[in-house]
Order: C-alpha cells, then structure tokens, then sequence
C-alpha cells in the first residue's frame, strides 16, 4: 500500500511541509507488520495541508499495482517506482513535479510490457514506462483536468483501447505505441474525476 507521514496529519496544525514523505509499504497480511518500507521525500514546494480538498484525498491517494513478480506505485509529484515483491528497488522514473492545490489520485496500469501512468497535473502528460527499466515507451500531451485512471477498453476483435477522461473530451489511444484512435466529446467540467468504466462494447 501506499501512505505518507512527516506533515499533513492534523488540518489545525498540519506541521513543517519540508518533513513530508511519500511511503510504498508491504504488510504482512496475517499480523500487520512491516516488512518493507520505501520512504521518499517530497520533491518541493508541496501542496500544503488545507481545505477543502486535499485532506480528503491526502498525499498518497494513487493505487499500487503489481503483474505478480513486481509492483508499481505511483506518487504524484514522486514519480512511479518499481518494486520486487521482496522489497528490491527496481527503479525509478520521473513524470513531472507539477502540483495542484487538490492534490492527484489516479492510478497505474498495466499493459503487456508497459506501466501506463496518468500523470495529467504533474506534467499535462500521458506516459508509457517500460516495466523493466522505467525507461519512456511513449507519450500523450494534452490530458487537462484529468483525475482519473485510464481505462483499458476491449474494442472488438484483437484492439485494446485506452481510454482517458479529460476536460470536455473522452480520448483513446493505442496501449502498444500511444497513437490517439478516436475522440468525441463528453463533460466538461472543471472538477473532473470520473474513471470510465466499459461493458459490451459501451463505455460509460
């Protein structure tokens, strides 16, 4: 899992932004215990600590992932580090130090060889990292106000889509090479965070 400490633990007295720290944990399901723990300091300025948005959604809100050997975290500002399941530093790559008075939360993916990351506040950018080394596969500018986590879409027959909310668009992509497919319009909204969801052949 994925949490942070040092600041940012009480709205009245959030403490000294500089301590902060973005944690990918592993728990031992049984007791509770750690077993490893990957600190990484803030890169700075940070959003600070107040309403009304971001204590709800606080500085770790982004879901890990894992392919079943390695696990990917996404931090925000921190960047998508890899993981063995041993705890083993695999890598780390950086995807822009933006920041947004809200705080960000959408998650990784995974397709195939790659670790797909919606990096929309930290640096406009959608990216495709590599799952070995970290290294860029490609990448999508243009992802205004877009909270949420791609989805990967069965179009029919052997094509994957991803597909992306942002401002006033829906947007799909090619998952192997970032090539945008289609785009039409949706909300437009300036809070937008829905991840879209899709079931025969209808995304919603």
């Amino acid at each position: 899992l994925t949490c942070w400490s040092g600041y940012g633990r009480d709205l009245q007295n959030p403490g000294d932004p500089t301590q902060l720290k973005r944690h990918a944990l592993c728990l031992d399901r049984r007791d509770g215990k750690i077993i490893w723990d990957h600190p990484a300091p803030a890169p700075l300025p940070e959003t600070l600590y107040q309403g009304p948005y971001l204590p709800q959604g606080g500085y770790a809100s982004h879901t890990q992932v894992s392919d079943g050997a390695n696990v990917f975290f996404f931090q925000g500002k921190n960047g998508v580090f890899a993981n063995t399941h041993e705890g083993k530093a695999l890598w780390h790559a950086n995807v822009g130090t933006n920041k947004h008075d809200w705080g960000t939360g959408a998650s990784p993916v995974l397709f195939e060889d790659l670790v797909i990351v919606n990096a929309a506040f930290e640096s406009d950018t959608l990216y495709a990292l590599r799952k070995t080394d970290g290294s860029m596969a490609w990448s999508v500018k243009g992802m205004a106000r877009a909270w949420n986590t791609p989805a990967l879409v069965n179009a029919g027959g052997e094509r994957p889509e991803l597909v992306v909310a942002i401002a006033g668009r829906l947007r799909a992509f090619d998952p192997r090479d970032g090539r945008e497919l289609w785009t039409c319009r949706a909300i437009n909204a300036a809070e937008l965070c829905p991840t879209i969801v899709a079931r025969d052949g209808i995304i919603y």
